[in-house]
């Protein structure tokens, strides 16, 4: 089965890079791999387009699960810097940092997210561990 959709988890300074839209709506930088495209790719790409200059990324995703029988990985990474000028900017979304509690408690109204939340909620915390130990928390 193909990667459907990639987000990033990356922290920025003493919190964590997020984009808000203009409905109020909060999200992980990520979404949708175009055609022909790699995983890694995508996710530069779409942090890029949503306000986000990402520093690095790890190669390898840290978590992978299935939302409606698509495949989605998160990558983690540290240090980045919100963007002045970039592509979906036009659609009201802006970059911001959120604390870790917020990130994982909330999804962001997410899509992918809220979906994980209930039936995963053990691969959240997982990856809350896993900030956690990663950034040292």
């Amino acid at each position: 089965m193909s990667v459907f959709a990639v987000f990033v988890v990356v922290r920025v300074g003493n919190g964590y890079a997020a984009t808000t839209r203009t409905d109020g709506r909060i999200g992980l930088p990520g979404g949708k791999i175009d055609p022909g495209e790699q995983p890694l790719e995508a996710a530069k790409r779409e942090s890029y387009e949503e306000g986000w200059n990402i520093d690095s990324i790890d190669a390898e995703p840290k978590h992978k699960a299935y939302v409606d029988g698509k495949e989605v990985w998160w990558f983690i990474g540290n240090g980045g810097s919100a963007l002045t000028e970039y592509k979906e900017k036009y659609r009201g979304i802006k970059p911001i940092i959120v604390s870790i509690d917020d990130l994982i408690a909330s999804g962001y109204g997410n899509e992918w997210i809220e979906a994980l939340k209930t039936p995963l909620s053990v691969t959240l915390e997982s990856l809350r561990n896993d900030l956690k130990t990663i950034f040292k928390l």
